[in-house]
Order: C-alpha cells, then sequence, then structure tokens
C-alpha cells in the first residue's frame, strides 16, 4: 500500500531526467560512479582508530524521553582476514520503577508505592573476533554480563547488533538511518553477514545500488546529484566519497552526512551523521560520530584483539562457552584480568541471563495449563 501511495508523488513532484540527458546515458554514467565508488572502497580493508560523538532525541508526544547525550568507542578491522574490534558507549533513556517501603514496626504492614522514572543510563558493548574465538561483553547502568567466549563463526545476536550499530564504516553515506539501526527499509539492506556480524556490509550495499535506475545525474564541479526514486545521493567525483544521501517520499524524513580526509592514500571518513526526522509522531533521532584513526590499511594491533586486555569492571568473569562443558578461565581484579587455575575452572559462573526468560515462559504455560483444567467440558 505504502509504494501505491508514494510512487504516483514521487514521479509527479520527485526529480525528473533533464531532457537533453537519455536513461541510457544516464544509467551508463551511474556504472560508471559505481565502479570509481568500489574501487575507492576496495583500496581500503582495515583501519583501528576512536570516535566520540553525540546522540540526540527529541519527541513532540513523549518530552520525558529527550535525549541529549556523548557517545564515545574504539574500533578496529581487518575486512580480508575476518578480523574485528568493536567497543561503543551509547546513552539511551531507559524507565525505572522506584519502590518504597513503609516503616513495618510502627504499622505492622509493609506498603510499597512504586513510582516510574526516565533516567539516561550509558550502554556498553565490547566484541572481538578474532582467528579463536568469538567474546562479548554488554553493560547498561549497573547491570552487566560476563565476557563470553564463543567459536569464531557465532553470529552476535541481531538485537545487539541494531542496538549497536555495529555496522561497516566502508559504507558511511551509502545507507540511510532505517538501516544503520536495522530497521526494514524501502531499500534497505540485506540481513547482517553471519561470517563477520555487520550490518550494511560494503559489498552487500554497493550490490544494492548497482540494482537501482536513477532519474538524473546532474554535476556541478567535482559533485554529482544523482536522484533515484526515492532516494537522492550526492557524490565526489574526484575521490569518489559519498557526500549527503536523503530520501524524498512519506512522512519520515531520513539524512545522512559524510566528511572525509585523506590517509595512507585512501579516503576515510572523518565525520558521519545519520538522522531520522518523523513528521507524524514529531520524533527527531539523530547520531553524530566523529572519527580519529590511529591507522588505515596495516595489520590490527594485536592487543585489540586479545580479550584479556580488555578493560571491565571487576568482577567480570571470562566464561568459555565454545566447549561441552563450561568453564570460566578468569575474572578481572582491580581492573586487570586475573586467569583462573585450570583446576577450578568450572567453579563460581555467575547464573545464566536465560534463568528469568525461562521463569516466565514456565509460569505462563502453568497458567494456561491450570485455566484448560479449569474450563467446563462439554456434555
Amino acid at each position: 500500500m505504502l509504494i501505491v501511495l508514494v510512487v504516483p508523488g514521487v514521479l509527479l513532484f520527485g526529480p525528473h531526467p533533464e531532457p537533453d540527458q537519455s536513461a541510457n546515458d544516464c544509467l551508463a554514467e551511474w556504472k560508471f560512479l559505481l565502479s570509481g565508488i568500489r574501487e575507492s572502497r576496495e583500496k581500503w580493508q582495515s583501519g583501528a582508530g576512536v570516535f566520540e560523538g553525540e546522540r540526540i532525541v527529541r519527541s513532540d508526544d513523549d518530552p520525558e524521553n529527550n535525549l541529549s547525550a556523548n557517545l564515545k568507542g574504539q574500533f578496529a578491522f581487518d575486512i580480508r582476514e575476518n578480523l574485528y574490534r568493536f567497543d561503543q558507549y551509547i546513552p539511551y533513556r531507559t524507565q525505572f520503577k522506584n519502590s518504597t517501603f513503609a516503616d513495618a514496626e510502627l504499622t505492622n504492614e509493609v506498603k510499597i508505592s512504586t513510582e516510574a522514572s526516565i533516567t539516561t543510563q550509558i550502554h556498553r558493548f565490547t566484541f572481538i573476533r578474532n582467528d579463536d574465538l568469538l567474546a562479548t561483553y554488554e553493560s547498561a547502568g549497573e547491570s552487566d554480563t560476563d565476557l563470553d567466549l564463543y567459536v569464531p563463526d557465532t553470529e552476535i545476536p541481531l538485537g545487539q547488533k541494531r542496538l549497536y550499530h555495529v555496522a561497516d564504516l566502508r559504507s558511511v553515506g551509502l545507507f540511510d538511518f532505517w538501516q544503520f539501526t536495522g530497521q526494514e527499509a524501502l531499500y534497505g539492506s540485506r540481513p547482517p553477514d553471519e561470517s563477520t556480524g555487520l550490518m550494511c556490509r560494503f559489498e552487500e550495499i554497493l550490490d544494492e545500488l548497482s540494482q537501482r535506475t536513477p532519474l538524473s545525474i546532474t554535476r556541478d564541479g567535482d559533485v554529482a546529484t544523482i536522484a533515484f526514486a526515492f532516494y537522492t545521493l550526492e557524490l565526489d567525483t574526484k575521490n569518489y566519497c559519498p557526500l549527503k544521501y536523503w530520501n524524498h517520499f512519506g512522512e519520515t524524513k531520513l539524512k545522512s552526512e559524510v566528511e572525509w580526509e585523506s590517509m595512507e592514500g585512501v579516503f576515510v571518513p572523518a565525520r558521519f551523521l545519520t538522522l531520522e526526522d518523523s513528521l507524524l509522531d514529531g520524533t527527531f533521532v539523530s547520531v553524530e560520530y566523529k572519527l580519529k584513526w590511529n591507522s588505515v590499511n596495516s595489520s590490527v594491533p594485536s592487543e585489540l584483539l586479545d580479550y584479556e586486555a580488555l578493560e571491565l569492571p571487576d568482577g567480570v568473569q571470562a566464561v568459555d562457552q565454545r566447549g561441552s562443558v563450561v568453564r570460566k578461565l578468569g575474572v578481572w581484579e582491580d581492573g586487570k584480568f586475573n586467569a583462573t587455575p585450570i583446576e577450578a575452572n568450572t567453579a563460581g559462573i555467575r547464573p545464566s541471563r536465560l534463568w528469568p526468560i525461562l521463569v516466565t515462559l514456565g509460569v505462563c504455560v502453568l497458567v494456561v495449563w491450570i485455566l484448560a483444567m479449569r474450563r467446563p467440558t462439554r456434555a
């Protein structure tokens, strides 16, 4: 239904090819520009650095959830070797229920009142993928998980990838906010690649773009503006770097902007902004990253791929999930990893995070069974 309603509006009021530009010429020029983008990105296969930025949320309907807070993190990757390190500290607004208890000695009864409050929590997500393992750690406020170690080809849960925007940096400027947060989009990215856990992989994004036919391509110096039925891309044709990418359909505005810098003969993003502005409910969300690159097209430093070198809160345990027996390999104490003796490496593992879910499912099954037993039978 959406396409039926949107397409006529786009065809009537959206961009059209210039009279002197044939459809064949337009398509041929687009293929030429795509080859330049591909060649430019394929020269860039690894990198490492840090980032900081800001996450902004504004809502007309729910102003208590408004947010403007800093984010930070670090990254390292080698596409050819399938090596990755990703850390992000990102703010979210979270609702809590604060309970207060009356004095039981005076009233001979306990009275509980619950008030909901919304506060800003910093969520952290860390993952390492090397030749031996996939390691993941997550925290939200005062709650956290163990550092769980899996076999290297284990897939990162989709919810974590969406929440923490685990995306391919080579693709910035070629995808919108919906794709960046893992939502379905009209020309959305395919499911995250199972071998890397990244969303918006460059190869997949470029394949999606190659299937589109531009309505027009206009040039202003070294900048080309490529208009499609639903999106427009602004491209630096000298270095084949995407500058802006935005939609022109529906009641939600999506926009991405990128600033680039040259390092080691390739261009890498120095600033990346992506946003969603909904005219329907007055919700605005933007995420901005300012990246500082320590290396480009160099080997990823080994310490970035070593889980024992992570800085984690005291009490976090490294739990090996790769074998038939779950083993505790060590614990962080005084900010450093302390290996556990082999003879004690199956003791003291914290309970699985699945038990609240299992208990809830069990209660639901029990309630359904009780209701079924009480249902009167037909004569």
